[in-house]
C-alpha cells in the first residue's frame, strides 16, 4: 500500500513539474496594486582603471485596472516617487530612468487577453511628458560640460534622443518595470527561449513551480550575440544616446581596433524569480543580472515588492 501511494504521489510530482503554465493575468475592474522597486547598481571599468560607480534607487508605482474584459485590460501606470542616492545621478537605460522619465505622469495602456501591454491610450499626453523630461536633462548636461557643445550641439543630441520617444520604447518601458513581460508566455520546468532584453540577444532557461497558492518562475539569462551583433547593439545605443554621426562612423570604421582590445564581445548572467498570485499580479519579483560590454561591467540587483492591494 505504502508503495502505490508513492507511487501515485511520484506520478502526481512528475506531472505538476512537465505541466505548462500560462502566464496570464486575470485581473478585475477596479483592482489596485502599489509595487515598490528598490536597485543597486555598480558600473566599473577597470580597462580604464577609473574604479567603480555606484548607485541606489526606491521607487513607487501605482496600478490601476480601468476596465476588464474578455479581450483585455486597460490600466494606469502611475509612477509616485523615484528617489536615486549615490555616485550616478541616473541610471541609463534601465527601469529606474524609464520611472523617472514618467513621474506623476499617468501612463494609460491596454493589453491583450493575457494582459501584455500592446498600446499606450494616452500616447501624446507620454510623450510630451518624456519629451520635456529629456530636454531638462540635456539643459543640465549641457550647463555642468559646456564644452559638450563643440562635441555634439545641443539641439542635434535633443532632437536625436527625442526621436526615439515612440509608442514601441514606452511600451517597452513599461515591460522593463517586470510586472507584465511574462504576460502570454505558456511555460514549463526546462523549457528555453530567446528574447531582447534592454537590445541584448538572451537566451532564457525556465524553473516553473507551483507553491503554496502562487506560481514561481525562475529565468536563468545568458547573453547569445555574435561580434556583427554586438557591433549592432553599440552603434545602437550611441545613435539612441544622441552621439553625433561623425563619432558613430569613426567607430565603424575602427571596429577591428576595438575588436582587438576585446571590446567586441557581450557576456550577460543573470537570474530574475517571479513570484505570481492566483490573480496574475506579481507578489514578488528579485533581479541580478551581470553585463560586460566595451570594457565595462554592469551589476544591477533589483527587487520588487506588492507593497498595497485592494484584492
Amino acid at each position: 500500500m505504502k508503495k502505490t501511494i508513492l507511487a501515485i504521489a511520484m506520478f502526481c510530482m512528475a506531472l505538476t513539474v512537465n505541466a505548462q503554465t500560462l502566464i496570464k493575468g486575470n485581473y478585475q475592474k477596479g483592482d489596485t496594486a502599489v509595487y515598490v522597486t528598490t536597485a543597486k547598481m555598480e558600473v566599473s571599468s577597470p580597462m580604464a582603471g577609473s574604479g567603480s560607480m555606484t548607485a541606489n534607487a526606491t521607487c513607487e508605482t501605482r496600478y490601476a485596472v480601468q476596465d476588464a474584459t474578455v479581450d483585455g485590460f486597460v490600466i494606469e501606470c502611475l509612477v509616485t516617487k523615484v528617489d536615486i542616492t549615490g555616485d550616478i545621478d541616473q541610471l541609463p537605460g534601465s527601469m529606474i530612468e524609464a520611472q523617472k522619465m514618467i513621474l506623476n505622469t499617468p501612463v494609460i495602456f491596454s493589453t491583450d487577453a493575457n494582459g501584455k501591454p500592446v498600446k499606450i491610450v494616452n500616447l501624446e499626453e507620454v510623450k510630451a511628458k518624456e519629451t520635456e523630461a529629456t530636454k531638462k536633462m540635456i539643459d543640465d548636461l549641457y550647463a555642468a560640460n559646456p564644452q559638450m557643445e563643440q562635441m555634439r550641439p545641443k539641439e542635434a543630441m535633443l532632437g536625436t534622443l527625442t526621436e526615439n520617444i515612440t509608442e514601441e520604447s514606452i511600451l517597452s518601458q513599461l515591460e522593463s518595470f517586470g510586472l507584465f513581460d511574462m504576460n502570454g508566455a505558456t511555460l514549463k520546468s526546462g523549457d528555453t527561449d530567446e528574447r531582447m532584453k534592454e537590445g541584448v540577444k538572451v537566451q532564457n532557461s525556465y524553473t516553473v513551480t507551483p507553491i503554496l497558492g502562487t506560481t514561481v518562475v525562475v529565468q536563468k539569462s545568458t547573453s547569445n550575440m555574435s561580434e556583427d551583433e554586438v557591433k549592432d547593439f553599440v552603434i545602437n545605443k550611441m545613435t539612441e544616446s544622441g552621439v553625433s554621426a561623425e563619432q558613430i562612423e569613426m567607430v565603424k570604421q575602427n571596429w577591428q581596433q576595438f575588436a582587438a582590445m576585446g571590446f567586441s564581445s557581450l557576456n550577460l548572467d543573470g537570474t530574475t524569480t517571479y513570484r505570481f498570485l492566483k490573480s496574475g499580479w506579481a507578489q514578488d519579483s528579485t533581479s541580478n543580472m551581470t553585463l560586460k560590454a566595451m570594457g565595462v561591467e554592469t551589476k544591477v540587483e533589483m527587487t520588487t515588492k506588492l507593497a498595497q492591494k485592494n484584492f
